[in-house]
């Protein structure tokens, strides 16, 4: 394996870097990614129910930890609770996570995540994922597409957020819940981490320099940024090419100037919008 599996943050152990499987919803391209991830030492992979992919991925790592001789606890399994569980069960949502389990037969979560802090089941939600955690159901409990004054709602909570996952790229530091989470012990991870290379990206004057100065892809530049900074990128891909590229960004690390100036490319673009996937947000 190219990449070191999994680091330790805060005490948590998570992988340096995660498939994100939404739009994966054909089983045999699926696991033709899934293997090449876990063969290039890639082994988290990251769902949820609205993704509908929770089904197909269970049955995906069932074969290849078969076909490859891995244990279950090699791989880190993460899902979510999506916005219209909260409000079917007004927050207590532990029936849901033992039907998605059971349908990925599964005895525990590596990590589950609240979706959406949907205001009026937010805290309620939370404290049901205190629960779920302590039962030995789901290892690592956290939160996504939030903000600091959400994750201030929680601060008093019996637990904090021990990750939370938001949309980050260089056109989007997200740098105030960022430095929120690292004086708070909090892992980040960044979803959409190369911005689905969009044109402000593949276009980018700096980025291309720094393909150009490190002789790496500016996906490759753009992944050891994310490591370098503090956050733990969750991407999506169907190419088998882009795993194998991404699982060498350990050979190289970016110097602080550089750093800084694919930093400063923020914009504040979101590609999600919080309007669209919580009202009330």
């Amino acid at each position: 394996m190219k990449m070191m599996d999994r680091m330790t943050y805060s005490g948590i152990k998570i992988p340096t870097m995660i498939l994100g499987t939404y739009k994966h919803k054909n089983f045999a391209s699926l696991k033709k990614i899934t293997k090449t991830c876990i063969d290039c030492g890639i082994i988290g992979f990251d769902t949820a129910p609205s993704y509908q992919t929770e089904k197909i991925l269970g049955k995906v790592l069932r074969e290849c930890l078969s076909e490859l001789q891995k244990k279950r606890q090699e791989i880190f399994i993460a899902t979510k609770i999506d916005a219209w569980q909260m409000q079917d069960t007004n927050g207590i949502v532990i029936g849901y996570v033992d039907k998605v389990l059971k349908e990925m037969n599964l005895d525990y979560l590596d990590q589950l995540l609240i979706h959406w802090p949907i205001p009026e089941y937010f805290e309620k939600t939370w404290e049901n994922l205190i629960c779920i955690h302590k039962s030995g159901k789901a290892k690592v409990i956290g939160v996504s597409n939030v903000r600091e004054r959400h994750l201030l709602k929680l601060m008093n909570c019996r637990m904090i957020p021990m990750v939370v996952q938001n949309e980050r790229h260089p056109l989007r530091t997200d740098d105030n819940t960022l430095k929120f989470c690292k004086r708070n012990n909090i892992v980040y991870e960044a979803y959409s981490p190369v911005a689905q290379m969009n044109e402000g990206i593949r276009n980018s004057e700096v980025l291309q320099e720094l393909s150009i100065k490190y002789n790496r892809s500016i996906g490759q530049i753009i992944m050891r940024w994310h490591l370098d900074t503090g956050s733990i990128p969750v991407f999506m891909t169907k190419k088998s090419g882009r795993i194998k590229e991404y699982s060498t960004i350990n050979e190289f690390q970016l110097n602080f100037e550089d750093i800084s100036v694919i930093s400063s490319l923020n914009i504040d673009y979101k590609i999600f919008l919080e309007s669209e996937g919580c009202p009330g947000f």
